[in-house]
């Protein structure tokens, strides 16, 4: 199909613009609903830092989610910026040029960049995580080293680029596999040992990638 061609080519162009860091586990995911593909995300990470980018086409347009995490020593991430640009890499309309997050023991801030202006917002949360745009699932590896070492990962404060202050987290599903609390969509996820992001299915929610 041509919008997996242009999919797989602008995902080839991401392998080039994420930029990896030396000894980085990488990776890439393909969100497919039947035959169609939805979305391309790819990520690279390291003990102290996650970043990727996801492509995704919405009707004839193909928008581009780019992000970076910083993780500090617990696992738990102290800063994050998320971009949402055109297939060219140029500002969507009407739509900030990025936001960024600062998080902090008791506390989650807020920036939404404008071209003229930033908005600023604290928000009061102690251990705050992320909530990251649908077909950006990378950075639930974050969650899973959480779970993995007990620390109260089935409900955890999370704030959006939207700026609502929510909760994410996972539940056992079956078998080896979690499901996503607080997100759009319950998606049922696989880790492995290592807690490397294997799949993610939506087949039992209303997105059924």
């Amino acid at each position: 199909m041509r919008s997996l061609v242009a999919l797989r080519s602008l995902a080839a162009s991401v392998a080039l613009l994420v930029a990896a860091p030396l000894y980085a586990q990488q990776a890439s995911l393909v969100y497919r609903l039947g035959k169609d593909t939805l979305a391309i995300e790819q990520y690279a990470r390291t003990s102290t830092r996650l970043n990727g980018e996801m492509v995704q086409r919405v009707g004839a347009a193909v928008v581009r989610v780019l992000y970076d995490v910083t993780v500090g020593s617990d696992g738990r991430p102290t800063a994050a910026t998320i971009r949402r640009v055109q297939a060219d890499g140029s500002s969507l309309a009407n739509a900030p040029a990025e936001t960024r997050f600062r998080v902090t023991a008791d506390s989650v801030i807020r920036e939404v960049v404008w071209s003229d202006s930033v908005q600023r917002r604290a928000f009061a949360a102690s251990g705050s995580l992320v909530n990251f745009p649908t077909f950006v699932y990378g950075p639930t590896e974050l969650l899973a080293g959480l779970r993995r070492a007990g620390d109260g990962a089935d409900s955890v404060p999370a704030l959006g680029a939207g700026g609502t202050l929510g909760f994410t987290g996972l539940a056992l599903a079956s078998g080896d596999s979690v499901r996503l609390r607080g997100g759009p969509y319950p998606m049922v996820l696989r880790f492995d040992a290592s807690r490397r992001l294997l799949s993610v299915d939506g087949s039992a929610t209303t997105n059924k990638v």
